[in-house]
């Protein structure tokens, strides 16, 4: 494993192919690299409350407070949670339901 601290102070971590950042407010950014070339990226603020995932496959958001959610999508398929309004909804080619 590498480490070192930028003159940011954002503090940098290598294992193998995977690249870790952590910013003095506490952010956390994951990403790692496949043979594909392919990207999986991961952030999660402590601060604001939300996580991030993003690859090829999927994409989820998630987060606390007044703008309360989770969502996921893969392809043309969602699911979104509203914290707010406590409605559930999953779409998928085109068609959704609430419930």
């Amino acid at each position: 494993a590498q480490y070192w601290r930028t003159e940011s102070s954002v503090d940098c971590w290598i294992f193998d192919d995977i690249h870790v950042k952590q910013t003095s407010d506490g952010l956390v950014i994951v990403e790692r690299t496949l043979e594909s070339g392919a990207r999986i990226i991961m952030k999660a603020s402590p601060t604001n409350g939300k996580i991030r995932l993003d690859s090829e496959f999927v994409q989820v958001t998630a987060s606390l407070g007044e703008e309360s959610h989770m969502f996921v999508r893969s392809r043309d398929r969602r699911l979104h949670y509203s914290g707010q309004s406590g409605v559930f909804m999953v779409r998928n080619a085109g068609h959704s339901a609430g419930f």
